[in-house]
Formats: C-alpha cells, sequence, structure tokens
C-alpha cells in the first residue's frame, strides 16, 4: 500500500481542464472567428482580447456586435473575472476602472 501512494505522489500533475460556462454557440456560429476565445480562455490574454472586443478602438469606424453578441461577450469577460480574478489588471482611469467615482 505504501507504494501506491508513493508512486501515484510521483504522477504528473495534470490541471483541470479550463472550460467556459457561458453558452457562445450563437456567438461562435455568428462569428466563427472568435471560437479562438477558447484556445485562450483562463489567460491574460483572453481577458484583454475579451476587453478590446468591447471596446471602440476604431474612433466609431466599426459598426460593432448585435446586442445579443455583446452581451454574450460581456458575460464571458463576467466569467472569467469570476473564475480566474488574478487575471484582472488595474487599468487605471477611464471606463474600466474599478474604484471611487
Amino acid at each position: 500500500m505504501r507504494i501506491a501512494i508513493i508512486s501515484s505522489m510521483n504522477a504528473p500533475f495534470r490541471p483541470a481542464k479550463k472550460t467556459i460556462g457561458t453558452d457562445t454557440t450563437d456567438l461562435f456560429r455568428r462569428y466563427p472567428h472568435l471560437s479562438g476565445i477558447e484556445l485562450i480562455w483562463g489567460t491574460r490574454e483572453c481577458r484583454i482580447y475579451l476587453v478590446t472586443l468591447l471596446t471602440d478602438s476604431r474612433d466609431g469606424g466599426r459598426a460593432g456586435f448585435e446586442p445579443a453578441a455583446a452581451r454574450t461577450i460581456y458575460r464571458l469577460l463576467e466569467e472569467h473575472d469570476r473564475v480566474f480574478p488574478h487575471l484582472i489588471e488595474d487599468f487605471g482611469s477611464g471606463r474600466w476602472h474599478h474604484g471611487p467615482w
């Protein structure tokens, strides 16, 4: 029995699979290029990407997402922040600043 315990302690660490809980079926069907979110889920890059999707970086030159898609992206950001709070960065003042108004 002691041998079994020692051998299991030497097993390689395998982190739990990071899965998205938010339903992204319609979002990924309408915008297939966004399905890459699944590949970077749980990383700082994913959070930055989600924030970028919700922010106009073209001085109004973009039509933006339809309301249902924008809501799903926002839900993804909320879920990502809840599951991976250590990846939230303080971007200082601005629309994403969390602090006294």
